[in-house]
């Protein structure tokens, strides 16, 4: 990692992809983070740690323990029909680090019903993440999908052409 952030001075991130579903029952621990951080010392330590947090792992034993450690919180919904308890999902994150930033992962498929994400609860995913996003208790949305579905890519980006240039609050 090092290396790379030599040679692209810009990096400012790494991201740590879904370490609660079968990471922690194989062993995964907060202590594999902070050997990570203890790898990045001096001018590096500027590198975030950003780590996917799942809605359904993230109260499992020992994860309260690998998010306490991690500098961001990119917390993802895999099943659309857990959208309706997003903001419960974020407030779960807030009061468990209330200091460190959330990035929320919209996802624009429903990966966990192994189907399309309707319209519907695509328009309430990406709103309320707005809302939060409004009032600080998100620092930004990832979106992805690795299907080509035009009608829900479309929707997307009108939306974000909408609502882009709104500001938003901070922690």
């Amino acid at each position: 990692m090092r290396r790379l952030v030599d040679e692209y001075p810009k990096i400012e991130a790494i991201l740590l992809d879904d370490m609660s579903s079968l990471s922690v029952n194989a062993g995964f621990k907060a202590a594999h983070i902070l050997a990570i951080r203890d790898l990045l010392p001096d001018k590096y330590s500027n590198v975030k740690i950003w780590g996917v947090v799942y809605t359904m792992n993230m109260r499992q034993p020992g994860m309260d323990a690998i998010i306490k450690t991690l500098d961001v919180v990119n917390l993802w919904v895999w099943n659309a029909r857990d959208l309706v308890d997003l903001d419960k999902h974020v407030a779960f994150i807030e009061q468990l680090v209330p200091e460190k930033p959330i990035v929320l992962g919209l996802y624009l498929f429903n990966y966990g019903g192994g189907g399309r994400i309707t319209p519907n609860l695509l328009e309430s995913q990406c709103q309320t993440a707005l809302n939060l996003a409004q009032t600080g208790q998100i620092g930004g949305m990832v979106f992805l999908t690795i299907t080509n579905d035009t009608e829900t890519l479309q929707w997307t980006a009108n939306w974000i052409q909408e609502v882009g240039e709104q500001k938003i609050g901070t922690r």
